[in-house]
């Protein structure tokens, strides 16, 4: 008769093994990360949409970042061109994601 595993080995085996931090790119060339709950959000959103192809349509693409944080309402990321655009002032910036062990200091 087989044993169902311990809780101690089922969270070792579906604990996340790297954390995504997102980060935007200012007009002076230097990034600044979002908030762990604003890279929570879009990673979540990333995660859902990156199995589907790009192309179909921008909204299909798109993360509004307001459904994370109301203060950045005017802010949609175009996962495609992989940039953040400000809807009321038509400014675009470049964003990235970098991963990150789930034990390093940026990872916590």
């Amino acid at each position: 008769m087989a044993m169902a595993p311990s809780p101690s080995l089922v969270q070792v085996y579906t604990s996340p093994v790297a954390v995504a931090v997102w980060e935007w790119q200012d007009g002076l060339g230097t990034w600044h990360p979002y908030s762990a709950a604003v890279c929570s959000f879009i990673e979540q959103q990333f995660v859902q949409q990156k199995g589907q192809r790009f192309g179909l349509g921008s909204l299909a693409h798109s993360i509004p970042l307001g459904q994370a944080d109301p203060s950045l309402a005017p802010y949609i990321i175009d996962l495609p061109s992989w940039t953040q655009f400000r809807q009321d002032t038509g400014t675009m910036r470049a964003v990235r994601r970098h991963l990150f062990p789930q034990h390093s200091a940026p990872g916590r």
